[in-house]
């Protein structure tokens, strides 16, 4: 949510617009066939002891490492757009991520 009396709201929506032209542009390659390349997933955040969640929208929590504006530990993902644990990686709203191990079920 930008708050729009902020004297900051037209350098936050610029940042959510940049967001969602990068989503955009992702979610074109996947439709395409595409995955993401190597590099986008070599410099993407690892979250380990994660678990899908289900809020008014899918997200995922677990233990974030490497993400560049978050210090590492517990995390509550934004939206999961893009979800592939075969190969291990996922696609938020604002990034990817690659997916460490997941957190065993209750009772597993």
């Amino acid at each position: 949510m930008i708050y729009t009396n902020s004297r900051y709201a037209h350098l936050m929506a610029a940042d959510e617009a940049d967001k969602y032209k990068r989503l955009s542009q992702d979610l074109e390659e996947f439709f395409q066939g595409n995955k993401p390349s190597e590099g986008d997933l070599a410099v993407a955040p690892i979250l380990e002891n994660y678990s899908l969640i289900d809020r008014p929208v899918f997200a995922l929590q677990g233990t974030v490492f490497g993400h560049p504006t978050i210090m590492d530990g517990p995390l509550l993902s934004s939206e999961v757009v893009l979800f592939d644990p075969v190969h291990r990686w996922m696609r938020t709203r604002s990034r990817y991520y690659r997916l460490g191990h997941a957190r065993p079920r209750d009772g597993a």
